[in-house]
Order: C-alpha cells, then sequence, then structure tokens
C-alpha cells in the first residue's frame, strides 16, 4: 500500500483506508454513538483486549486507549505530540522511525516501547 494511503483519522472518521472499510470497531462506535471505544461502558471489552494481542502495535493502541480514559484529550494530544516529535529538530515521526529523516537523531519506535 503507497504510504499516501495509510491514513488513519479514528473510527469516528469518515476518512479511510482500505483496513477500516469494513473495521467492527469502527461499526461498533457507531452503532453505541460514541467516537471512541474508551467512552464505552464496556471499555475496554474482550473484542479488543483480543485485538491488542495479534500485533505488538496494538497493544499500545489500548494502552492509548486507557489513558483517554483518564485524561483530556487535548492534554492526551499534546503528550502525544512530544512523543513522537524529534529531539533533534521537532519534525513529527512515525510510530516505526528509529532516526529522523531530518537531523538523523536517533528515535525510540513504537516497537521498543511495547515491551515497556
Amino acid at each position: 500500500m503507497p504510504f499516501d494511503e495509510i491514513v488513519c483519522r479514528g473510527c469516528g472518521s469518515h476518512v479511510l483506508n482500505k483496513w477500516c472499510s469494513n473495521c467492527d470497531f469502527k461499526k461498533c462506535v457507531k452503532e453505541k454513538g460514541i467516537t471512541y471505544c474508551f467512552e464505552c461502558k464496556a471499555f475496554p471489552c474482550k473484542k479488543i483486549v483480543d485485538f491488542s494481542k495479534t500485533r505488538p502495535h496494538r497493544t499500545l493502541g489500548l494502552r492509548n486507549l486507557e489513558k483517554l480514559r483518564e485524561t483530556k484529550i487535548e492534554e492526551w494530544l499534546s503528550q502525544q505530540e512530544k512523543r513522537w516529535s524529534c529531539n533533534g529538530c521537532g519534525k513529527l515521526l512515525h510510530w516505526y522511525s528509529e532516526r529522523c529523516p531530518t537531523c538523523g537523531a536517533e528515535f525510540r519506535p513504537a516497537t521498543q516501547e511495547v515491551s515497556l
């Protein structure tokens, strides 16, 4: 899949990539009239816990939802912007970045964060 087609704006968004077009979580939040899984009374449900175990980065997704449940979205977004910005030049980086493509600074990717 071309890089520009890998877009995620969250389950409540109308911006879809090919993985999201038939997503059970997207259907679920729509049926429940919520925006995020963490807003559900049943969170974390068995479905999302099982899903989080299928790939390492999905574990982080569940952790992020748990953090969102405990804090304001704006505060969480600010923390995420800081976490995913290069300490050298400030450029926003990808979950899988190990080095900043702009300045070459080393960066701890999400794959290393899973084991923390």
